[in-house]
């Protein structure tokens, strides 16, 4: 119940501050080949690309874009068919896709490099643009975000990969409900979710230690404490393997940190992202 109070006071917090704020968020969109992507902007200062996980869209960030605000020109977009951004269903949803997006916005935004936070499917599609284009990347932070889908617990993401779970697990329903208010697909988010899972959440992500090995960028690693989706184990192989990779442990804290301890993960990102090479 505590924690719901305070996912309430945050959201709400956020609407106040983003109607009347001098940092509040700009609605923008930008065409990029074959969809039009939705973002917003707040702040000004070194860009931070702001990347959200699977099946929500940018306001998963709402306790820590006024934060984050104060310190970066922050760059929130709505992954491709989620949120307010379009979709194209004659391509596979994938991380691999998701990052071409994000490096491609980049380019529509006239930024070489930015700083890169990524959460979940978020930190996944990270990963992904620090492999195969790093000079865009700063520095970089995954939250809750495994290297390889081996990483998952045995039966993990069963509750995700199936119609009637989605129709009565009460986070879908409500994003359901506003995915079909908000995005261009009307009525669409069955079809949608379908194609998430079959194009991401079942293959990817698919590196290799071997892989994040190469990322050079400097890249905290975040995982809760709790973390229910896969080990801790994993997310420390991987921060080892990088060869500038820290590890942060967040205690009290499962795979939605974002929501569960903000002001932890608040000083985490700006204490990394403004610490000096």
């Amino acid at each position: 119940m505590k924690k719901a109070i305070q996912r309430i006071w945050n959201n709400t917090y956020y609407r106040v501050w983003n109607k009347f704020s001098k940092l509040r968020g700009r609605k923008k969109w930008a065409n990029i080949d074959d969809i039009c992507i939705h973002y917003e902007e707040y702040g000004s200062g070194e860009p931070l690309l702001l990347l959200h996980g699977g099946i929500v869209d940018h306001e998963c960030w709402t306790s820590q874009i006024p934060t984050l605000a104060k310190h970066f020109r922050v760059i929130a977009p709505d992954t491709r068919g989620h949120g307010r951004s379009s979709d194209n269903l004659e391509k596979p949803l994938s991380y691999y896709q998701f990052a071409d997006d994000w490096v491609k916005l980049l380019d529509k935004l006239a930024i070489e490099h930015a700083h890169v936070v990524g959460w979940s499917d978020g930190g996944c599609s990270g990963l992904c643009m620090g492999l195969h284009n790093p000079k865009r990347i700063k520095r970089m932070i995954t939250i809750g975000t495994p290297y390889n889908i081996a990483n998952y617990h045995d039966g993990a993401l069963d509750e995700l990969l199936g119609e009637e779970q989605w129709k009565s697990n009460p986070l879908f329903i409500s994003y359901g409900k506003k995915a079909n208010k908000i995005s261009p697909q009307k009525g669409g988010w069955i079809h949608f979710l379908e194609r998430l899972i079959e194009g991401a959440w079942q293959q990817e992500p698919n590196f290799t230690l071997e892989q994040t090995a190469t990322i050079e960028t400097p890249t905290l690693t975040i995982i809760g404490e709790n973390e229910q989706l896969f080990d801790l184990k994993h997310a420390k192989d991987m921060s080892i393997a990088m060869p500038n990779g820290q590890l942060l442990v967040i205690p009290k804290a499962t795979h939605f940190i974002p929501f569960e301890q903000p002001k932890a993960l608040n000083r985490a990102i700006i204490n990394f992202l403004k610490e000096k090479a």
